[in-house]
This record gives structure tokens, sequence and C-alpha cells, in this order.
């Protein structure tokens, strides 16, 4: 039917086309039919009972959108190919199954503690086959830092427990999901000493931030100190002793209100107690700080909700599953399709495309181009069923604007003395 429109010309009026054909009006005047096929410049325009092997061969490679719309843009054409390239690529299970991970999303911080060892974090690390407890107050930065002999529930709990002795049960302990931390021995350990447990996100450390920031600056000093062979708990003590910020004291001072001596010799009035004050306002005026420098770029992404079709990180590939349950802020419990649950941070996840109902390369059950064996020996206008109205629509596109005032039907006459009739929206 287009080609039949190209031939025999189009109408004056949008409302005058046939519906099927209504998306090329916009494009008429680049139409041309050439060898039994229509065409638009150099671009094949594909009939609609063939869009969707076309868009099947664009996308063999399983390139970018972005690479497929540059090879459309020299190859073939139909109204809204874009948009179905977008949607196509959008549900291709292969390019969502090795889809790379999605970007950082906008920092939350932990709530400040309006006091010291209210709130800790702990953690194990690894360093040089040798395992460590590491204890972090979230109010003072203070840290405790305990070798270990293994790595059993048990042996952490009593190490906790000597920790807790000597500075006091805080009221909140944040850890990752370790066995050592998720086993039902810590759990009970908790009960009875009387303090929350909250665990992050699995394979998400940074949620728990504070602690994994403190992993890397004691695994600093223990590298440095084996390099030069000094005392790793002389080292740890000066850290611990010198002063966060400028605004801030010690860590050891904003735990006890005095500062601990050192090797690095004090007037002995400074290591009398003093109470800290404005402790609360500073460390928010940092938070704010690092959270303003975080978010340049980051990217928040859509809230999930439970019984939607997700695609989980597992081993650098996507996993097909079903979220089952908001477990928390950005965190969420799945159901793998292959078996088995996990709980995974948003950013571990995308929408599944894979239960999808297809959507129609063409919306109509016919062609609005029929293939004919008519082959032209060279690509042309056709003649228009009203010649001078379409030779006086060329001329709209090329004529310079005359001076001549218009007639009463608002067409005029060019200095060369062709007629031009402004568009209706004139």
């Amino acid at each position: 039917m287009v080609i039949r429109y190209i031939k025999e010309g189009w109408p004056e009026c949008k409302q005058d086309v046939d519906d099927q054909v209504k998306p090329y009006w916009g494009y008429r005047d680049e139409l041309t039919v050439a060898h039994g096929m229509a065409w638009k410049g150099d671009r094949i325009i594909i009939p609609a009972s063939m869009r969707k092997e076309m868009l099947r061969r664009v996308h063999i490679g399983h390139l970018g959108l972005e690479k497929c719309k540059l090879k459309v843009r020299e190859s073939v054409f139909w109204p809204n190919i874009n948009s179905q390239l977008e949607d196509l690529i959008k549900n291709c299970q292969a390019c969502l199954t090795f889809k790379n991970q999605n970007g950082k999303e906008s920092l939350i911080p932990h709530e400040i503690p309006d006091r010291a060892w209210s709130k800790i974090g702990v953690d194990v690390f690894h360093y040089k086959e040798k395992k460590y407890l590491l204890v972090v107050d979230y109010f003072s930065k203070f840290l405790e830092v305990i070798e270990l002999n293994c790595l059993l529930s048990s042996h952490i709990i009593e190490q906790l427990k000597i920790v807790f002795s000597h500075q006091g049960i805080p009221n909140i302990v944040i850890s990752d999901n370790g066995p050592e931390f998720s086993s039902s021995q810590f759990k009970q350990f908790s009960q009875q000493w009387c303090f929350e447990h909250i665990t992050s996100s699995p394979c998400y450390s940074q949620s728990n931030g504070q602690v994994e920031r403190n992993v890397q600056t004691v695994k600093n000093i223990l590298k440095k100190t084996s390099v030069e062979k000094t005392d790793f708990r002389q080292a740890l003590l000066e850290y611990l002793t010198t002063p966060i910020t400028n605004q801030l004291a010690s860590p050891s001072e904003l735990l006890n209100n005095r500062k601990f001596r050192g090797i690095v010799p004090y007037a002995p009035k400074l290591l009398h107690p003093k109470i800290q004050v404005n402790v609360t306002a500073e460390l928010e005026k940092r938070q704010i700080k690092q959270k303003l420098q975080y978010d340049k770029t980051a990217h928040d992404l859509k809230q999930l909700l439970p019984g939607q079709k997700v695609k989980v990180r597992v081993d650098k590939k996507w996993v097909s599953g079903t979220i089952l349950q908001i477990k928390g802020i950005r965190s969420y419990l799945i159901q793998l399709m292959q078996g088995g649950t996990l709980v995974r941070n948003r950013r571990h996840l995308i929408v599944d495309s894979e239960f999808r109902p297809e959507l129609p390369v063409c919306p109509r059950p016919y062609d609005d181009i029929t293939v004919t064996s008519d082959n032209d020996n060279a690509r042309a206008h056709a003649p228009a069923r009203q010649p001078q109205s379409h030779a006086q629509r060329a001329v709209i596109n090329t004529a310079p604007v005359s001076d001549n005032a218009p007639n009463s039907n608002n067409n005029y006459v060019t200095r060369s003395g062709r007629v031009v009739i402004p568009p209706d929206w004139f």
C-alpha cells in the first residue's frame, strides 16, 4: 500500500491517508520505489511480516542499543524501529545474563549514635594467614583488634565478651552474614547479653562501611610495621591517640574523655580527663560532606516489589528469581528459579523480562507494504494523483519567500513565477 501511494501520489491532507500508511506521512517526501521495494533514502523499508526477523538479525551480535541503531540507520527502516529495537535489547535474555553490574546508588549513612559505644561494628579479616577480629565504635571510631585462633562462633563470642567486660555492652552490634555471626549460638549470645544484632546485605560490605574502612586502616598498619619490624600494638596505640580532624578529638578521647599516654610525650595537663562537646554536630557535618561527595556519581534504582521477577548477580552472572520479601532498605529475599533462597542488596538485582508478554512487533495483522515484482531501473518519485499540487508542495521546501503580498487564498508567487501554497498549519 505504501508503494501505491508513492507511485500514484499522496493526498493533500493526512486525514485522507489510509490508517495503515499514516505512520509514513512524515517521511513521504523521502520515499521512493526501486526494484519492487520501497526505500527511504538508502534504507530499505521492511514489511511488517519481516520486521521481527530483521530485528533478530540486527541484534544477532548482541551489541548495545547505540551500535544497533547505527546499523539500522544505514540499512533498514520502518516507523518506530528505534523503540522496537530498544524493547528487543531490553528483553534479550543473553544480554541480561551477562549484563554489567548496576552502578552505585546514593549513600544512606548510618544514624549517628548519641553517645560512645552504643553502636559498634564487628568483622573478621585475614592478614598473612592470620585471622583477626575487629570491633569499631560508630561514635568515637575507637577500635579493638584481636587475633583469633579459629573462626568458630564460640571463640569469637568469648573474645567479644572480653571486649564488652572492658568497655560495656553496646545497644547495637552490626556485622556481615558470615557463618560465625549468623549461627544460632551468636543469636543466643545477643539475647543473653541484651543487645540487638543487625546483619548487612550479603556480598555488600559497603552497608557496614565503617568497619570495612577500618579494616583497611588496620591492614595498612600491619603491613608497614611488618616491613619495618616495629611493634604493631604500639603503632595502633598512636593511631588511637591521633585527632580525627581539627574539630574532632582522638578516638580515645571521644570514648573515654581522656587522652591515652603513648610514646609521644604530652604536657601532663593534656592527659587529664576532659569532656568533649559538640561531637555529634561535628560528626553530622562530616557525614553530610562525605554523602555529597559520594552522591555526585550515584543513581538510585527503582524499588522492587514482592512477586516481581528479577535477575540476581551470582558469580558475575545474572540468575533468574522472584522477590519473596523486602527485608529492609534496599535488601530483598529472593527465591531462585534453580532452587534455594538468598538475600541481596538492590544493587545486585535487575528486572527480569523473561516472563513479560511479548510485545507485538507490528500492531496490525496485515502488511503495510506489499512487495511486488515490478522492477524499476532507477529509483524515482512517481507522478502524483494531482501533479500541480505535488509540484507546489515541493516548491514550499525550496523556493525563497517573496515580498509579494499573498492572495485571498494565502497563496503567493515567487519572483520566478512559481506559485507557493503555505502549509495548513500556517
